[in-house]
């Protein structure tokens, strides 16, 4: 950081777990400060802002007209991205926006051209695009002839006290494919190329269903992609311990990443590999979004918003396709 440049203001929009979480690794980050946090819950702003500094508020437009942030983070839920993305657009500010993009494919294109318009310097937060070890896949899938993709992401937050009540709603969280399997998804779009079919399959096998759960607890997805390449996902809230594989299968061999361990591992022809690189890509993404919003220039993000409303889109057909039956395509 240069002294013209001075510290990257940053402001916040939603200040739930995944803000929490950002906030952690922006504290280490001596460039960059705090200066808004924006929450419909005044007493969770106030207390975000008492721990992390920063002045709390419960409107954002107001908040960036007061601060005059260098950058926003929307952390919104996904169900309320449009309007905090609107006043960022409106003010010229670039911002960084959770994933999933929005709750549906509807609110999404509203959004898109908002920013479209408006040109401003964004990125939306698949973490996993920015791993070391993804650059490392996406090098060497170069000239091998690939087969099929095996993907797995298991975890059990139903269980958990903690675990907020709205997310058991499809209506509201867009349930596990929405909320989570859209990371696994996505990183296959990134390494694989886009989708053409879905078609999947939903089940309560830990849950009862009823007015306080509207999702399925575990769900399986089989995916074509343009290539012609089949894709076969496996994704629970209701089992431990985690695990978040996805598994490239070629003709000289295959290769396994492992999200939660962040390795690299498999065998292509002769060369085998074991590689854990230890970067942390949750950091990563933050970084290359202050770097990007400070030089105007967002060639080094990996997902625009445009491209981030196509996985959304590949999800919200899985969604579709567990409600008829039947497959969707895109």
């Amino acid at each position: 950081m240069s002294a013209a440049q001075g510290k990257f203001r940053l402001a916040i929009v939603g200040t739930g777990g995944i803000a929490e979480y950002h906030l952690a690794n922006i504290r280490k980050m001596d460039d960059v400060e705090v200066v808004g946090l924006c929450d419909i819950e005044r007493s969770r702003a106030e207390a975000k802002a008492k721990e992390h500094g920063g002045r709390a508020y419960t409107d954002a437009a107001q908040m960036l007209d007061a601060e005059k942030p260098s950058g926003v983070l929307v952390c919104t839920p996904p169900f309320a991205r449009l309007a905090p993305i609107q006043a960022a657009c409106d003010r010229g500010i670039p911002f960084f926006c959770e994933k999933p993009p929005a709750a549906s494919v509807e609110d999404a294109r509203k959004v898109e051209a908002v920013v479209a318009k408006a040109g401003v310097v964004h990125t939306v937060g698949f973490m996993y695009r920015h791993l070391e070890l993804v650059d490392r896949a996406r090098d060497l899938m170069k000239g091998r002839t690939l087969l099929a993709v095996r993907s797995t992401f298991l975890n059990g937050p139903l269980f958990s006290p903690t675990f907020p009540a709205w997310f058991k709603l499809e209506e509201k969280s867009g349930g596990p494919l929405l909320d989570q399997a859209i990371h696994a998804l996505d990183l296959i779009r990134y390494l694989c190329g886009d989708v053409k079919r879905v078609f999947a399959l939903g089940a309560n096998r830990a849950t009862t269903r009823g007015p306080d759960v509207t999702i399925t607890d575990t769900q399986n997805v089989v995916l074509e992609l343009a290539s012609g390449v089949g894709v076969t996902h496996n994704h629970t809230w209701a089992s431990e311990p985690a695990r978040v594989h996805i598994e490239l299968l070629f003709r000289e061999g295959h290769l396994l990443l492992d999200l939660r361990e962040y390795r690299l591992t498999g065998k292509l022809n002769k060369g085998e590999y074991d590689e854990k690189p230890g970067d942390d890509c949750y950091v990563t993404e933050i970084r290359r979004f202050v770097q990007a919003a400070r030089s105007g220039d967002g060639a080094a993000l990996r997902s625009t918003y445009a491209d981030g409303v196509k996985s959304l889109a590949v999800v919200l057909a899985a969604n579709r396709s567990i409600a008829s039956g039947k497959p969707e395509t895109l």
